[in-house]
């Protein structure tokens, strides 16, 4: 009919190839990404889901330029790498704590032979993988679970970085999730919920306080008040039937 699309030529470079495959869809394949993305990953990703609001499909790509896209799986990725290496140290924490040992002192070492791990021993998932999950100084087996929680808070880490809408909610987000790795890990071998776990996991949540965000303590309250409230009725009824670590 004559009409042509008034974009140039340096503007259709710049743009995703879904931009491009939107000007052949009919109209009522137009559809808002904007839901389903906070869904998966809700929060404002550090400010960038401020421009995404329920508009057709190539509104959302043209007004998230592919840079800030870009910066967005930069910082997946980052969080990615920073979660697994947290992980590595969660290991230390989920062997140790119950232990009774320093989280601290000695240097990480293998369980078995007690030999000092070197640097290539100590780079998350990779070192198990290219070992074959054993020991480079006494072949003996390393469990899986460590390779689990390196992988574990890798995933979480990047789901934090996704929903938070600020480096603090990031931080809370983050602390929260290692947290509950090292609670879940040492519950799932030794039965116990520690103190100190539970501690780091309050203060951690009061870390939307330091860049003066949204911190909503009563209904905090009324949250644990509800799920510890009626895990400590079933505690009673059942007479000790749950343990208590999951009242706390």
């Amino acid at each position: 009919d004559g009409r042509r699309s008034t974009v140039t030529l340096a503007q259709r470079t710049q743009m995703p190839v879904l931009i491009r495959a939107r000007q052949k869809m009919a109209p009522g394949l137009k559809t808002c990404l904007a839901t389903p993305l906070r869904k998966v990953f809700p929060g404002n990703f550090f400010g960038l889901y401020n421009k995404m609001s329920c508009s057709p499909l190539q509104d959302i790509l043209l007004y998230n330029s592919t840079s800030e896209v870009n910066a967005m799986y930069i910082e997946l990725i980052a969080a990615g790498l920073l979660g697994a290496v947290i992980g590595s140290f969660l290991n230390v924490c989920i062997h140790r704590i119950p232990r009774g040992e320093s989280i601290a002192f000695p240097p990480s070492h293998c369980p078995h032979c007690m030999h000092r791990l070197g640097p290539l021993d100590l780079v998350p998932l990779a070192s198990w993988l290219w070992l074959k999950g054993s020991c480079r100084y006494c072949s003996q087996q390393i469990a899986v679970r460590y390779p689990l929680v390196e992988l574990a808070t890798a995933l979480l880490f990047a789901q934090a970085a996704a929903a938070a809408a600020t480096p603090a909610g990031f931080a809370e987000r983050a602390l929260v999730a290692a947290c509950l790795v090292v609670i879940f890990f040492i519950d799932l071998e030794h039965q116990l919920i520690f103190h100190r776990v539970l501690a780091m996991w309050l203060l951690a949540s009061l870390l939307p306080l330091v860049d003066g965000g949204a911190f909503n303590l009563n209904g905090r309250l009324v949250g644990a008040g509800i799920g510890g409230g009626f895990l400590l009725l079933l505690y009673i009824i059942t007479r000790g039937g749950i343990g208590e670590g999951d009242v706390k």
